[in-house]
């Protein structure tokens, strides 16, 4: 039976679960998604909010009946009698008019039952799979079966199926029967491949009979049309590949009406030419992905096996709603682009400020240790405006927390090697303006300053190089080069620099835009009017947090 909500809030960070206590606090019956696989945010990986230094999640959010919702710490899970949560869900289509939404959702298996779970751990232990682990920035390794957030509540172990080779081990080792990878599925799915060219047709047919899966093959778009009519007589079609170059009649009357006999067909087209402007055009009337021809076993089997446990195990679900709430969040800017002048990525010493956090959280390293040597660190730089405010990455705007952190940051790393021997590190922020602007925030600044012994340098970093290793307790170090406000090129060396990395839209905000039915500004963030900053260009649609552009959480 469809559901129905007051409101659908799409991103579960801390603006999304500020826009769904808000609404639930009055009564109003909230959903609440999120694209990835718990609920926080950005927040989660931090254990320090400015200007106080300490978490206050909490206090940032309103306060809640006592029998009705959660009074343990908000990093951790959220529970409410009057939101739902729904996590590794997106918003595939929004219609319909504002009071009567009609919202459909693809929510993402985990592969994991949350029911049979008990989070033991045994699985992560067994997987041969080692990737860099998103929670951790990368600084830490995880396995494909984990915890997306260690510390949240409920907490079971998800399989992230880009990385997974499917060896089984996890499987076998889930003492509760856990993990399901849709063995019993394959035998009953059904791959039907639709392409006039009958070598082209058979080598695609090997990868699907390898794999196990049932198999037709048709020449025309007619046959095509007419297997799917008739799924009652024969089993039903899980995925049709399409190639481009059929005809009677043409891929795009094929993908509509097969669309129409079946909404949940899986369809992929495949065309030789990666360039071709149809495909753009064809991918919007509801096609899963685009596979580019010659198909190549090894690249191939892979690919379709993850495929087919996404159409098997993911759901679409319909919900009515009255109202959208789009509460994205944003990202972190990649600085990898930049590497040959700021080094990230090329030498440990230099690290994101999403990296530097993690590195002395209490759920990270829990230590501010050089990277490389392990060592007390003796010397930090910031470098502001990494990926904001520079017109040649379309980010020509300020992302309006990037000074608050770097100041943060710096008076945590005094505060963490103050017993150190040789005294608390030495600190310096090199900036273009410090801006400042918010409740307290001066005098934050001003204390890091005059208190805690920040330097702030104005300059325009020219590049970092290596230093010389050769040099005692010089390992991993870089030299930075600058030139001041005389206009001198300086030069200074420092155990670490961490990159205030700017904001940037939400990955996917295209996608979303076009989901929700909202157009996005200059920069990739959802448009809102002016003057009413939470008002986007569809009715019945708003915007909350950093989703029409980087806010701080104040």
């Amino acid at each position: 039976m469809k559901k129905n909500y007051d409101a659908l809030v799409v991103g579960a960070g801390i603006g999304g679960i500020r826009s769904a206590l808000d609404l639930a606090e009055t009564g109003r019956k909230v959903l609440l998604i999120d694209k990835k696989a718990a609920i926080g945010g950005l927040l989660t990986q931090l254990d320090h909010q400015f200007p106080t230094d300490h978490c206050g999640m909490c206090k940032m959010l309103p306060l809640t009946e006592r029998d009705s919702s959660s009074q343990f710490c908000l990093r951790k899970g959220l529970f409410h009698r009057n939101i739902d949560i729904l996590l590794s869900t997106e918003l595939e289509d929004l219609s319909g008019d504002p009071g009567e939404f009609q919202a459909i959702l693809r929510k993402e298996s985990g592969f994991v039952d949350p029911a049979k779970c008990i989070g033991c751990g045994e699985c992560a232990e067994v997987c041969p799979v080692k990737v860099p682990s998103e929670f951790n920035a990368g600084l830490t390794k995880r396995a494909a079966v984990h915890l997306p957030v260690p510390h949240a509540i409920p907490n079971h172990y998800v399989v992230d199926l880009e990385h997974c080779v499917r060896c089984g081990q996890c499987q076998d080792a889930c003492p509760t029967g856990a993990i399901d990878f849709k063995s019993e599925a394959r035998k009953e799915f059904t791959v039907l491949i639709a392409d006039p060219d009958p070598k082209a047709a058979q080598a695609a047919a090997k990868v699907v009979e390898e794999l196990g899966f049932s198999l037709e093959i048709v020449s025309t778009g007619d046959e095509a049309i007419s297997r799917v009519l008739n799924e009652e007589e024969k089993s039903r079609i899980g995925l049709l590949l399409l190639d481009m170059s059929l005809d009677e009649p043409d891929p795009e009357r094929v993908i509509t009406r097969c669309l129409e006999i079946d909404p949940n067909l899986a369809v992929v087209l495949m065309d030789e030419d990666v360039d071709n402007e149809e495909i753009e055009r064809l991918m919007e009337l509801g096609v899963r992905e685009f596979a580019a021809k010659p198909l190549d076993e090894t690249t191939t089997a892979p690919w379709l096996d993850k495929l087919f446990m996404r159409i098997v195990s993911d759901e679409l679900i319909e919900v009515d709603v009255a109202t959208v709430i789009m509460a994205g969040g944003f990202e972190c800017f990649n600085p990898e682009p930049m590497s040959d002048v700021l080094g990230w990525g090329k030498y440990p010493g230099v690290l994101s400020s999403l990296e530097f956090e993690r590195l002395i959280s209490g759920t990270g390293n829990n230590q501010l240790a050089h990277p490389v040597h392990g060592g007390p660190v003796k010397k930090i730089a910031w470098l502001q405006c990494v990926g904001s405010r520079d017109l040649r990455r379309n980010a020509d705007f300020c992302s309006s927390i990037c000074c608050m952190i770097s100041i943060k940051e710096a008076n945590l790393a005094k505060k963490l090697t103050r017993n150190q021997e040789g005294g608390p590190a030495e600190a310096t922020v090199f900036y273009m303006d410090m801006r400042v602007f918010g409740k307290n925030y001066q005098r934050y600044f001003d204390a890091a300053k005059d208190e805690n012994g920040v330097k702030f340098v104005r300059a325009r970093l020219h590049s970092v190089l290596p230093i010389d290793q050769d040099q005692e307790g010089a390992e991993g170090s870089v030299r930075v080069q600058y030139v001041n406000e005389q206009g001198e090129m300086t030069e200074d060396w420092f155990d670490m620099l961490v990159l205030a990395v700017g904001a940037r839209p939400p990955k996917n905000m295209d996608k979303l835009a076009r989901a929700a039915g909202v157009e996005v500004n200059d920069w990739g963030f959802v448009k809102t009017l002016p003057f009413e900053p939470s008002r986007t260009t569809r009715m019945g649609v708003f915007s909350a947090g950093s989703m029409s552009g980087a806010k701080d959480i104040t």
